[in-house]
């Protein structure tokens, strides 16, 4: 520090005062300088030698020094009187990186032994460095209410360099611990008092570790000679970051308490702290698992993840800021956002991809924000004049005085910009990444927000890509084409065409040609190869060779050389034959008659399918299991539900794909080509319910006895009948086998759990969780209840039970009523005229009968599924 500072520079600094968090806090403030003064960072004496010492405001309680305020454009704060030419360059932000890389190679060396991580926080580590007291009147506070002028001796918070000043001791100390780690034993009982404050996890006997593979960037942690090179640790700002094999972390742990000790001084309470923060030392556990700078480190599984507790600070802020009812935005609340998922993309790369829109709509609200005050502000309107009329001066460049000028105002027009409080609408773009976001960091969802280390690290490639892209296409579009196009509307134009060709390719057009001209290509090539030089030439023996090849595709001889080939893929192969005819004008080789060998050998293939796919139906056995089940469990369980699901499917008969899905924390959706979705299974606002006079019920589960009769509207099946309507009526024999209470049943467990009416309603508690039903679930539950209703059945009978039985079931039932064709457009009632002995409910054994016919039972049954009591 060597400048000259101006006497009315002081002065103003003396009439402006401190911030007002200084005001507002007084008794923290006089409490945080005792401690400062306690530790002998600072000396106070009386305020009276202000006068003969710069004075610089206090920002904060925490002691932080504003050396960089300005209040005009000419004024000289003391950050602006040093000089950075000599000093270290700052390191510590590679930390992470290089302390995973660590780890990666120590997994590497020690692939089966626990490696464990620790931290060491070092105590105020920024007030190691002194000032020397030619210059420590530059770094002085003063607090009028407390009548004293306190005298920094240690480095202040707040300094320009005062990171750069801790960095020759950041890098001593790691530097140290390697050399005390070559000293020092593995044995050693130094400083065995502060190992005995902390905690060690136990090792494992048989723990599974991830492996790392080496590479000629990545070589271990072992020298030529197969001994362990010295470890140290590696420090981010004030926090000592270790990790080794456990049984040398005793060793590093004495080494690296010895390098902070020699550093910043040894523990002595009369004169100063000590300089490790011994209540987190305290706190500390040695293992596996450990939280580094807001990340969890995982060494057996080498993971790094976000914390569940800055997930869930981040849902909380999209949940209560950001919710569906938010339609405005502004740019203060958007930068609070942005700053929360950025830090989730430090861990997680795919979170970037995810805020396009997002960082978009900033740019738009900026650009808006600096319209407006163009127009509004006089304020901004002079920054900006100032800062064109300075760039106007010539060789302003060579000017400090001009530079300063338009730094100034530059500062003061940006925080004008990003502090302005207008309101924006939010997009549709920008809502649906909000939508994601929000359902990415809820508990339901299971995303873990963890990466491996091995994708982060750098390593040798696996494999290499190489690719061309035009830079004047614009995609799909011809470059001269686009030449006809004026050139302020080109883009628009090139954007559209993307969107379009976007949904193009979604619609599986594109694939579905080049499926048609490689299945074509193929069959050229076969006949070529048994001398056939004109595929669809007349020849003698043309229909014998298609036959065979047919046969050859069956048999494994195809394009991705399957071993099998499903019918339906064979006649793909055979429309495109009859296609490359058609397109010569000449007849199709191959005709949709037994008399062709062609398609007797499809039919035959297609005999063999049906067997192998064929599903058993539910029995009446299975049924009164899986009933029974169900209302033995709690309502909220996943048995009680499939309990209902037993009874709705013996009327409707649903496809699996309409009541579960396919994962349990995320419903199903089908996305047309548009981009559009829609849910594939019910959901309760498909379903209403109405009385016997035909009134609509708005709340059934409140009014359940009033229901009669529901009607479903499908707003998308697979046999394309969207918008399809089918009517039940209740079961007045009995609620045990009604879809009605069935239904309602599932209404109020979706409306216990706080499921949306636009979402799937069969879902269920587990653990407090809601999860949806899955086709797992529901396969593994008819199986057990096909084994335990019928013990006799081998292990391939019971893999012919899965979730479509239901459907199978259904199917039988109207079969044996004489209703044969779609029973979808049946109606059910009338159709199995609710035949109570189909399900006895002595097989229930539940306590609402209605009304029974013991003579009915034959002795097995009544062996089985009866007692006396239950008789009577």
């Amino acid at each position: 520090m060597d400048r000259q500072f101006k006497r009315e520079d002081k002065m103003k600094y003396l009439e402006k005062g401190n911030c007002p968090s200084v005001e507002n806090n007084k008794e923290k403030v006089m409490k945080t300088m005792n401690k400062e003064d306690k530790n002998s960072h600072l000396i106070p004496v009386s305020q009276i030698f202000c006068r003969f010492s710069p004075y610089i405001q206090q920002d904060d309680i925490r002691l932080c020094w504003n050396g960089s305020k300005m209040y005009d454009p000419d004024d000289t704060p003391t950050n602006m009187g040093v000089d950075n030419e000599d000093e270290p360059e700052i390191t510590f932000g590679m930390t992470l990186m290089n302390f995973i890389t660590q780890l990666y190679n120590q997994r590497i060396s020690y692939p089966s032994d626990e490696i464990w991580l620790a931290t060491a926080d070092i105590k105020a580590c920024f007030r190691f460095p002194k000032i020397h007291p030619d210059v420590t009147g530059a770094f002085s506070f003063v607090f009028p209410f407390m009548g004293h002028l306190f005298i920094s001796t240690a480095m202040v918070f707040g300094f320009i360099f005062s990171a750069k000043c801790w960095e020759p001791f950041r890098r001593a100390i790691e530097t140290m611990t390697r050399v005390y780690f070559t000293r020092f034993s593995k044995d050693s009982t130094l400083h065995k008092e502060y190992l005995d404050m902390i905690s060690f996890d136990k090792v494992p006997k048989n723990a599974k570790f991830t492996k790392a593979v080496p590479c000629s960037i990545n070589k271990g942690c072992l020298d030529e000679n197969g001994n362990q090179k010295p470890i140290g640790g590696l420090i981010y700002v004030d926090d000592d970051l270790l990790c080794a094999p456990w049984f040398l972390m005793n060793l590093l742990l004495v080494s690296t308490i010895e390098a902070i000790f020699a550093l910043c001084g040894r523990p002595n309470f009369a004169v100063r702290q000590c300089p490790i923060a011994l209540d987190k030392w305290k706190e500390l556990v040695v293992g596996h698992k450990s939280e580094f700078l807001g990340v969890l480190l995982d060494a057996r599984k080498l993971t790094v993840a976000i914390t569940r507790d800055y997930i869930v600070a981040v849902h909380g802020l999209l949940t209560k800021t950001w919710h569906k009812g938010r339609k405005m935005f502004s740019i203060k609340e958007l930068a609070e956002l942005l700053g929360k998922c950025a830090r989730l993309g430090v861990v997680c790369n795919w979170v970037y991809h995810l805020l396009t829109h997002l960082y978009k709509s900033a740019a738009f609200a900026l650009r808006s924000n600096t319209e407006f005050l163009s127009e509004k502000s006089p304020r901004f309107k002079s920054y900006m004049k100032k800062i064109k009329e300075q760039k106007k001066t010539d060789k302003w460049q060579e000017s400090a005085r001009d530079i300063a000028h338009i730094n100034f105002a530059t500062r003061k027009a940006a925080k004008l910009v990003h502090g302005s409080e207008n309101k924006y609408p939010i997009g549709k773009d920008m809502r649906a990444e909000i939508d994601f976001l929000t359902e990415a960091t809820s508990q339901e969802a299971e995303v873990t927000f963890e990466t491996p280390i091995a994708h982060m690290i750098k390593r040798d490639p696996s494999a290499e890509a190489w690719s061309d892209a035009c830079l004047v296409g614009a995609g799909s579009l011809p470059a001269e084409g686009l030449q006809e196009i004026r050139a302020e509307r080109r883009a628009d134009f090139a954007s559209r065409a993307l969107h379009v060709k976007r949904e193009l390719s979604e619609s599986k057009r594109d694939s579905e040609i080049k499926t048609s001209r490689t299945r074509q290509a193929y069959y050229i090539a076969w006949m070529k190869m048994f001398g056939f030089i004109d595929c669809c030439g007349n020849y003698i023996l043309k229909r014998e060779a298609l036959a065979i090849f047919v046969k050859s595709l069956m048999l494994g001889e195809n394009i991705r050389n399957k071993e099998t080939m499903r019918a339906n893929t064979i006649q793909g192969y055979v429309k495109e034959i009859n296609e490359l005819h058609s397109l010569r004008g000449l007849p199709e080789p191959i005709c949709r008659t037994k008399a062709d060998p062609v398609w007797c050998l499809i039919s035959n293939l297609q005999k063999e399918e049906d067997i192998a796919r064929r599903r058993e139906p539910i029995t009446k056995q299975m049924a009164a299991k899986l009933i029974k089940n169900g209302r033995k469990e709690d309502f909220l369980s996943k048995e009680a539900l499939i309990a209902d699901i037993t009874e709705i499917n013996r009327e409707m008969g649903c496809r699996a794909a309409e009541l579960v899905q396919t994962k349990v924390g995320k419903p199903d959706v089908h996305r047309y080509p548009s981009g559009k979705t829609v849910i594939k299974s019910i959901c309760r606002s498909w379903i209403k319910c109405y009385g016997k006079n035909d009134r609509l019920i708005r709340d059934p589960v409140k009014d359940k006895k009033r229901v009669h009769s529901i009607c479903l509207t499908w707003l998308i099946q697979k046999n394309q009948r969207n918008g399809e309507k089918c009517w039940y009526t209740k079961n007045e024999k009995s609620n045990v086998l009604c879809v009605i209470e069935a239904i309602i049943n599932i209404f109020e467990r979706a409306e216990m759990l706080g499921q949306s009416d636009d979402l799937s309603m069969c879902v269920y508690s587990d653990k407090k969780k809601m999860k949806y039903l899955t086709r797992e679930n529901l396969s593994k539950a008819v199986k057990l209840a096909a084994k335990e209703a019928h013990p006799h059945l081998t292990e391939e009978e019971l893999k012919r039970f899965s979730c479509h039985s239901f459907r199978v079931w259904a199917a039988v039932l109207l079969s044996e009523q004489g209703k044969e064709g779609d029973y979808s457009a049946v109606n059910h009632n009338e159709a199995l005229e609710f035949d109570t002995e189909e399900i006895n409910f002595k097989m229930l054994n539940l306590p609402d009968i209605v009304s029974y016919n013991a003579d009915e039972l034959d002795e097995n049954e009544v062996g089985e599924y009866a007692d006396e009591t239950d008789l009577e």
